[in-house]
């Protein structure tokens, strides 16, 4: 076998907070991804009606708003080494106090994301593709 058979490559996508590396995507499995949060910046208001995360905090300090439902959100801080578990109807929104990186151990849904509200002037609803 040649090296090509075994190694790929990451794929970068550029986004309005940062940055998300795709680290591993097995169809239907699951997919693995870094996160880079940006001081000051936010991933859209979500939830997913599928898909199961767990955040991994690598470096950084992020504020979490999560709940049930909108109505009902709590917010804590996170820090590295803290991680996050997402189950499928959570409600969350994360936030960087300080340029941040996650890991990102998911179920394989990409286009389960329910956006709620975004201060990018994203579009809302969903499924709105593979976004974060």
């Amino acid at each position: 076998m040649t090296k090509e058979q075994w190694v790929g490559q990451t794929r970068r996508t550029l986004k309005p907070w940062g940055y998300e590396d795709l680290l591993a995507f097995v169809d239907g499995l699951y997919c693995g991804k870094l996160l880079f949060i940006k001081a000051g910046h936010s991933l859209s208001l979500r939830l997913h009606e599928r898909a199961e995360k767990t955040l991994a905090v690598q470096a950084g300090h992020l504020v979490v708003e999560i709940g049930r439902c909108l109505r009902e959100l709590e917010s804590f801080h996170l820090f590295p080494g803290d991680t996050l578990r997402l189950r499928p109807g959570t409600v969350y929104e994360i936030s960087a106090e300080v340029d941040s990186q996650v890991i990102e151990a998911s179920t394989a849904e990409p286009s389960d994301v329910v956006r709620l509200s975004d201060i990018y002037g994203r579009r809302l609803g969903g499924p709105v593709g593979t976004v974060s």
